[in-house]
C-alpha cells in the first residue's frame, strides 16, 4: 500500500488509511502477517495465491511462505500453491470444484483423515 501507483491502493485509503502517514503505517504494522513473523510455533499452512492476481502480487505470498518456514520453531506443513489464476481464484465450474477439493484435501489430510 506504500506505492500509489497500485491498482486499488489509493481507493482503500479510506479504510485503511494512508501508509505514508507514519502514524497509520505504524498501525497497521502491528496487525500485518507478514511483520509480525517471529521464531515460534506455527500451525499447518497452506499459502494460496494466483499468478494473474492484480491486488496480491504472486510473490507476496511466497515472501509470507518463506519467512514463516525460515521462522517457523516446529515441524509442522507450510505449503505454498500459486494458481494461474486472478484475485478470486480460476474461472468455471470444474476448477471451482478442483480448488476446493485440493484445500479440502490438505484439511482432512492434516486432520488425520484420509480415507
Amino acid at each position: 500500500m506504500l506505492d500509489p501507483n497500485i491498482r486499488f491502493t489509493t481507493y482503500e485509503y479510506g479504510e485503511w488509511g494512508n501508509p505514508n502517514s507514519k502514524i497509520y503505517y505504524d498501525y497497521m504494522k502491528t496487525y500485518s502477517p507478514y511483520e509480525n513473523v517471529k521464531a515460534q510455533e506455527y500451525p499447518h499452512m497452506l499459502i494460496a495465491g494466483g499468478y494473474f492476481d492484480t491486488r496480491v502480487n504472486y510473490w507476496e505470498p511466497a515472501k509470507f511462505a518463506a519467512t514463516i518456514r525460515h521462522h517457523k520453531t516446529g515441524t509442522n506443513d507450510v505449503l505454498l500453491q500459486i494458481q494461474g489464476a486472478g484475485h478470486g481464484g480460476g474461472t468455471g465450474r470444474q476448477t471451482e470444484i478442483q480448488e476446493a477439493a485440493f484445500k479440502n484435501a490438505f484439511l482432512l489430510s492434516k486432520l488425520g483423515i484420509t480415507e
